[in-house]
């Protein structure tokens, strides 16, 4: 089979607006009785409602992709090391979820049939970066670039690892049974936007696609979005295309300015 083109959505959700409210009420009766149940597991509302909203966006998403399927009436199963899929749907798209404080963000790529791997990662940048954990997660090459850059550069770089690290483990789909520093991402080029990819495991880094980039609130509070998508056997250009959900519910296109794995990537 010759290259083909990956077209990929990522849906944003700012959930710490209060004016999604409206939107979380609307969108509940879509849920399912074990997402409600999973909602109210959670100790503070705030990440009740965080719940609530992420899977109501990705059963939302998922039916603007396939509108001949309600958003009500997806059904979903878990894969081994618990990753989720759409059961019972031949020809639906491969989908990942993610959320931290204050972002989900969902994305959607072609059918699972075609043999693409997709994985999505968002963080919430103002936490505060505990001593040593890059030393005890990342790479040693990972680690070196961390520290050869200035002091008020490394919280960025960091959470543009752990988000990039994040989304491919998800796109493998075996969590955390693979190691964080068993693979590793340098930034490099003009500017330092074109990313390279290395891993120890039975992976082709030409088979995988990375994108990565910053998303800044109206507070100014950021959060590190990263894409992985991994096509077998195949060089893929990948388009991506970012939409953000405004509180009526509506996907706007939105425009940044990405960190991608190659110039084959696309633009």
């Amino acid at each position: 089979m010759g290259a083909a083109n990956a077209r990929i959505c990522i849906y944003l959700l700012r959930d710490a607006d209060p004016a999604f409210d409206a939107l979380d009420e609307r969108w509940s009766d879509v849920l399912s009785d074990d997402e409600l149940a999973r909602a109210c597991r959670f100790r503070f509302a705030r990440h009740a409602r965080q719940s609530r909203l992420a899977h109501a966006l990705k059963r939302h998403a998922l039916s603007m992709h396939c509108p001949k399927i309600a958003p009500a009436d997806w059904r979903f199963a878990v894969a081994d090391h618990g990753k989720p899929y759409v059961a019972d749907v031949a020809d639906a798209p491969v989908f990942n979820l993610s959320h931290s404080d204050g972002m989900i963000a969902l994305a959607v790529g072609p059918p699972a049939g075609t043999g693409l791997r997709l994985g999505v990662d968002v963080e919430a940048m103002n936490r505060q970066v505990s001593e040593g954990v890059a030393e005890r997660f990342f790479a040693p090459r990972e680690v070196a670039d961390l520290r050869a850059l200035p002091q008020d550069a490394r919280d960025d770089r960091f959470f543009a690892l752990w988000a990039l690290k994040e989304s491919y483990i998800k796109a493998v789909g075996m969590g955390l049974a693979i190691p964080l520093d068993s693979f590793a991402f340098r930034f490099a080029g003009a500017g330092g936007r074109s990313l390279s990819f290395r891993a120890d495991r039975e992976e082709r880094s030409e088979d995988w696609r990375f994108c990565q980039t910053v998303l800044v609130g109206p507070g100014g509070d950021g959060h590190s979005l990263a894409l992985a998508v991994g096509a077998v056997g195949q060089t893929r250009r990948l388009e991506v295309e970012l939409r953000e959900i405004t509180p009526d519910g509506e996907a706007r296109p939105q425009a940044v300015q990405w960190f991608r794995s190659s110039t084959a990537a696309g633009k």
